[in-house]
């Protein structure tokens, strides 16, 4: 059986089976008090834009808490750039393991 007619049956027997799968009730998904509301209040893209600008001096904190924290991990990164192995282990590693006969 070719390829394509096997990927034909295969749609033609699990099409049946997705068509009898139960649509969600959507209409429910909306509490009674929301769909009664009024609609929201428009207002000028010009104030939105105001209201949406951080505020300078609210950001310092974080901005101290991100330079310490690029700090530390710079500082975890340049520890760990060293070598893996020392010349020790390395030593050890290269002389193997015994094998018993």
């Amino acid at each position: 059986m070719p390829v394509i007619s096997r990927f034909a049956l295969l749609c033609a027997l699990t099409l049946p089976l997705v068509a009898c799968t139960q649509f969600p009730a959507l209409d429910e998904a909306v509490a009674a008090d929301t769909a009664r509301a009024d609609y929201p209040e428009l207002m000028p893209t010009e104030t939105l834009r105001a209201m949406s600008r951080p505020d300078p001096d609210a950001g310092t904190d974080e901005a101290e808490q991100l330079r310490a924290r690029r700090q530390a991990l710079l500082a975890r990164a340049a520890r760990m750039a060293g070598p893996v192995v020392n010349d020790d282990d390395r030593a050890r590693l290269n002389r193997g393991v015994p094998v018993a006969d």
